[in-house]
């Protein structure tokens, strides 16, 4: 009891940067991890998670109440500077699994947890991300109740959830992608299929909130020059369009004497799963429009259709006509037809015809020409 006593000499948020020191001499200490630490040093673990990190602690009136929303992103601030600076993965890992462990039945831990994956998107901090991407999966895969908590995550916290999406595609790269980061399960990408399939304005919150955010800003909080950090959408069409070429170009270096049916089956359900993923965005993209303030703002920038255009023109480059060219050009050519006719993506009809220019030519291509290079959608305010 004397680390929770020594804690108790400091207000928040100091203590709660002293508590994670704590944390992780404890996780050291295990060797295990959690759990694996024993009784007396989990619930030792637990007591300080509860009383240092998520409730505020006072010297002067000796009193104990949870965070407001300001001191919710101090906290975060507190604990991404931590896992920026701890250099051992695997403490991070266990440490990251001990404050947000059972975080579902939690509102606090959730709206904790949301702000913190938040700012770690924006500030690039992979340390976080990728023990957040270790805690998801474990919860997909581990857990006994994981999966059923992670499935009611949308009515838990849409803004988290779709904040979650965002996350995982910044840490996980697709099975046959040239990557040093960690490949996607099909557990995870089923669970998100499943999010979007629950709520088709889910991967919009964090837009949605943003927006609100800035409300009063003079400037928008977009810019055409570049990628569209705050919305998962962005990553889903790439990986979506991306699959079928990379999994085509993986298929076809396969060697003759390995299990042939065993990888025909895996092709199988992966496409399947990013044919879903594939209608997720599509409706997602549809309801763009009912966002207020839609007219201000971009679902994808500029930069991400150019990119995401040239990804798959490279790939497709690289195969011969097949079916895995066709499903991918066809899936980026309605995501472009859709984005255009609800405004989800703007640009001069200058940059539209140099995307259609560089985009494999097919028949769906030739119909979004012949609507949208006549007159292109209206730029963004303030674009320049």
């Amino acid at each position: 009891m004397d680390r929770v006593q020594s804690l108790r000499r400091y207000d928040f948020p100091e203590c709660a940067k002293l508590a994670l020191d704590q944390l992780a001499n404890l996780l050291v200490q295990g060797n295990q991890g959690i759990p694996g630490l024993g009784a007396a040093n989990e619930d030792l673990v637990e007591q300080i998670v509860s009383e240092f990190i998520f409730g505020l602690t006072s010297v002067k009136l000796r009193q104990h109440r949870k965070l407001n929303s300001l001191q919710e992103l101090q906290l975060g601030d507190v604990i991404l500077q931590f896992f920026a600076q701890h250099k051992d993965e695997a403490t991070r890992h266990s440490l990251f699994k001990a404050v947000f462990s059972r975080c579902c039945d939690s509102e606090q831990k959730v709206s904790v947890l949301s702000k913190v994956v938040s700012m770690a998107v924006g500030v690039q901090n992979s340390n976080l991300l990728n023990s957040a991407a270790v805690w998801m999966q474990d919860y997909c895969e581990l857990a006994p109740d994981g999966a059923s908590a992670l499935k009611d995550l949308p009515r838990v916290s849409p803004h988290f959830t779709c904040t979650m999406i965002t996350a995982i595609i910044c840490v996980y790269s697709l099975p046959e992608e040239s990557s040093k980061r960690p490949v996607i399960s099909s557990r995870i990408l089923e669970q998100i299929i499943d999010w979007m399939s629950f709520d088709c304005r889910l991967a919009l919150t964090s837009i949605h909130q943003t927006q609100y955010i800035h409300s009063q800003r003079p400037t928008l909080w977009t810019s055409p020059t570049k990628p569209n950090t705050q919305t998962p959408i962005p990553g889903l069409v790439r990986w979506c369009t991306r699959a079928p070429l990379l999994t085509a170009l993986q298929h076809s270096k396969t060697d003759e004497k390995s299990d042939v049916q065993n990888t025909t089956n895996e092709l199988q359900s992966s496409a399947h799963l990013w044919t879903k993923l594939h209608f997720c965005i599509l409706q997602t993209i549809l309801q763009f429009p009912t966002i207020p303030g839609a007219p201000q703002l971009e679902l994808i920038t500029l930069a991400d259709m150019t990119t995401i255009v040239k990804d798959v023109s490279v790939l497709v480059q690289r195969l011969q006509s097949c079916q895995a060219t066709e499903v991918a050009v066809d899936r980026l050519v309605q995501v472009l037809q859709v984005a255009l006719a609800t405004g989800a993506f703007r640009c001069s009809i200058g940059d539209l015809r140099v995307i259609c220019q560089t985009i494999p030519p097919c028949r769906l291509l030739s119909i979004v020409q012949n609507q949208h290079l006549s007159f292109a959608p209206p730029p963004m305010h303030n674009a320049s």
